[in-house]
């Protein structure tokens, strides 16, 4: 699952971004391991202001004021752009992402090997 860490003084701003990102499935949390932190760089003393996206180092800006679609695409292009490591161990049917895994019963790896071999073609039922 994807999540996200939002750092922000705005209550309203939070909840507003929380809710935009539960609707594209992703999970906001408060962990340091997030895998996209957003950032609002607004203060009272700034003349502009704008959220900074930041996944593996590298930074985006969002200025705002911004709209739904603005920054739905923002996130989707952050997440598109990042390639996914995961590395499969098919004795013990676990899949590792970074220091995580994922145990899988018998079935739900055959399940996934089956999709996993057929990447870009259809798989019926």
């Amino acid at each position: 699952m994807t999540t996200v860490k939002i750092i922000t003084s705005d209550r309203e701003l939070y909840d507003m971004l929380a809710l935009w990102l539960s609707d594209e499935g992703i999970d906001v949390t408060d962990a340091h391991t997030a895998d996209l932190s957003i950032l609002d760089t607004e203060t009272a003393s700034s003349a502009t202001s704008k959220l900074t996206l930041t996944i593996g180092g590298e930074n985006s800006e969002l200025p705002r004021p911004f709209s739904r679609l603005a920054f739905t695409d923002a996130i989707r292009t952050k997440f598109s752009d990042r390639k996914i490591r995961f590395r499969v161990d098919a004795a013990r049917r676990r899949i590792y992402h970074n220091r995580n895994y994922v145990a899988l019963t018998e079935k739900e790896y055959a399940v996934f090997r089956l999709l996993y071999d057929s990447i870009g073609s259809t798989v019926s039922r």
